[in-house]
């Protein structure tokens, strides 16, 4: 046996009475309210945290996770949630204190155990832990603040290793007989897989992903892999002529690292475990203790004989020295927190140290309670952090939370009314391009679809939408919606107009006798009534028939009334379609009552007679006799040619 387990074995010897438990000295109690708890659906419920905490008036409640039941989570403290599904929901809610391991509480001893080896968290409020000298675990499921024993493993004395391969997959690596133990339940459980060769210690296991997992091993120095979540493993390679692999980590893309002991060496692996290469010796050390990722390429390494630290930041591909912890002779754990904060347990004194710069320097956090080795440290999230000691076997605790959860506490109910369709809107006239805004008032029971036809070829989906129009006009709105016991269907006619029209003038009332018509001013001199337009109708008829009656001798007279006609016809088709000839039409533009009798004022207004067809007509007419008079002339040239 080496001298790392001489030393651990000579003060478990040594310890012959149980240091007694003592009771944490802050404690938080989680509890909450909502308002309303039941209705219907949508129902909108706020909640309002009444959490309390005991003890250490300087640590207080700042965290708060809340599971709604229905899938949904908040951060908030006193968060309000819409239920949109009927149903009966369970609602709990987890406060917390994070200290982010600035501050340790013990939580307690397991059982008779010296040695708290390693604990992995598997999400959840659960917990495992790995114990010797009698390899039990031990199990919570409440963030690590209490834990009961789950079973020992087989005969073996130590579980060195415990990793979670999610789905309640986890396994265990112990020792003296180099077993492999499996659990699918989330620890509540264990069944042997089986022995790794002749190897007696499994002291280390990570899981990559994919149901990809490496094991470390002792005394050979070897590395095992699984590729079924663990359920079979095979022999990759022995790491040089190390004795020890004490640490693996997986840093993604298919990179591993692991730390040995003999000559406390680095290896890398660039394909998930299946071959390593050999990078570097850090510096005189024998044992790399630990090592763990923190992302961005930045790793760190725990050693020993002299409790140093090493960084690396390319992906483990070289290292450098950042310190030695104080005077500690081993850096038996690390853990990354997020946020560039980092914890080391070591041993020699038992204490925590703590870097808020992703491991570049380090500072003293305390020595827990009087024990002499921080053999395992883990990150809950939300700040709570767990670590176990030796030689009394105990579990601190960083970090304090408590849930309350409260079975079947909101319940949602469907309205059973049929829907009724309603909406506003927002201004009801407006400019091309300015924004209107719909607003839903529809009733019933578990609406969940509306429908909008905004009257310009555009719909939304929205229950309240915005829209634009893009040109004049008036615009009718059709609202649609659907609920758990229909559909209704509201159109209001009319209801948008695009622009805003002008106010119209209120006319000047002038109090006239009903049936006396006043004369309000004269026809336009430039226009012509509708009788003078008839006579010139008449006058153009005569010229025409002049025109071709007796016209053998094609005289003078003759060709003459033809360009009167072609004068008038065209004068005629311009008036009828330019609206030249206008008609008085009579208004009654008010009633007002005048010692009981009925007065009436009128107005005339002037109406162009526009008819584009008889027009036409006479403009056809006048290119006819335009045609007859040219011809005429001609002919009368030649007459006096040949005479």
């Amino acid at each position: 046996m080496t001298r790392r387990w001489v030393v651990v074995a000579c003060i478990a010897v040594l310890l012959l009475l149980v240091v007694p438990v003592s009771s944490a000295e802050y404690e938080i109690t989680a509890d909450f309210s909502g308002v309303p708890t039941s209705g219907t659906v949508p129902l909108t419920v706020y909640f309002t945290d009444s959490s309390t905490s005991t003890g250490n008036t300087s640590v207080t409640i700042d965290a708060w996770s809340w599971d709604f039941g229905d899938g949904s989570t908040s951060t908030d403290q006193n968060p309000a949630h819409q239920y949109t599904t009927s149903g009966t929901y369970t609602v709990a809610l987890t406060a917390s204190n994070a200290s982010y391991g600035a501050s340790w509480e013990l939580v307690q001893q397991l059982g008779t155990e010296t040695n708290v080896l390693s604990i992995s968290y598997l999400g959840g409020g659960i917990c495992l832990a790995g114990t010797s000298p009698t390899g039990k675990v031990y199990r919570s499921t409440d963030y690590g603040a209490s834990w009961d024993l789950v079973q020992r493993l087989g005969s073996e004395t130590n579980v060195w290793s415990l990793s979670y391969l999610g789905g309640g997959i986890c396994l265990a690596g112990t020792s003296p007989t180099g077993k492999v133990y499996r659990s699918t339940d989330y620890g509540a459980s264990w069944d042997l897989v089986q022995r790794l060769g002749s190897e007696t210690y499994v002291l280390s296991i990570s899981y990559l992903g994919g149901g990809i997992c490496l094991a470390g091993t002792s005394p050979t120095g070897q590395v095992y892999r699984s590729t079924d979540y663990g359920a079979s493993w095979d022999l990759v390679q022995r790491l040089g002529s190390e004795t020890y692999v004490l640490s693996i980590s997986y840093l993604g893309g298919g990179i591993c690292l692991a730390g040995t002991g003999g000559t406390g060496q680095v290896y890398r692996s660039t394909d998930y475990g299946a071959s390593w290469d050999l990078v570097q010796r850090l510096g005189s050390e024998t044992y790399v203790l630990s090592i763990s990722y923190l992302g961005g390429g930045i790793c760190l390494a725990g050693t020993s004989p002299t409790g140093q630290v090493y960084r690396s930041t390319d992906y483990g591909a070289s290292w450098d020295l950042v310190q030695r912890l104080g005077s500690e002779t081993y850096v038996l754990s690390i853990s990354y927190l997020g946020g560039g904060i980092c914890l080391a347990g070591t041993g020699g004194t038992g204490q925590v140290y703590r870097s808020t710069d992703y491991g570049a320097s380090w500072d003293l956090v305390q020595r827990l309670g009087s024990e002499t080795n921080v053999w395992s440290l883990s990150y809950l999230g939300g700040g709570i952090c767990l670590a176990g000691t030796s030689p009394t076997g105990q579990v601190y605790r960083s970090g304090y939370t408590d849930t309350e959860t409260k079975t079947d506490y909101i319940t949602v109910n469907i309205d059973s009314a049929a829907p009724t369709a309603d909406f506003v809107a927002t201004p009801l006239c407006e400019d091309v391009g300015d924004p209107i805004y719909f607003i839903d008032y529809s009733t019933g029971g578990g609406l969940y679809a509306w429908n909008w036809s905004f009257g310009d070829g555009n719909y939304s989906e929205l229950r309240n939408p915005t829209h634009t129009y893009a040109s004049n006009g008036t615009y009718d709105i059709s609202l649609t919606v659907w609920g758990a016991n229909g559909t209704d269907t509201l159109t209001k006619t009319g209801y948008i107009t695009i622009p805003c029209g002008a106010p119209t003038p209120t006319p000047t009332v002038t109090p006239t006798p009903t049936g006396t018509i006043p004369v309000q001013g004269d026809v336009d001199a430039g226009r012509i009534s509708p009788l003078g337009f008839v006579m010139l109708a008449f006058i153009n008829l005569g010229l025409v028939l002049h025109t071709f009656v007796n016209n053998e001798s094609r005289n003078y007279l003759h060709v003459f009334t033809g360009i009167v006609a072609v004068i008038v016809s065209f004068m005629l088709g311009m008036f009828l379609i330019t609206g030249f000839v206008q008609e008085d039409f009579v208004v009654t533009a008010a009633e007002v009552t005048v010692n009981s009798s009925v007065l009436s004022t009128y107005q005339i207004e002037q109406v162009s007679i526009i008819d584009a067809g008889v027009g036409y007509y006479f403009v056809f007419i006048g290119i006819l006799m335009a045609l007859i008079v040219i011809l005429s002339v001609i002919e009368i040239i030649r007459e006096i040619q040949e005479g």
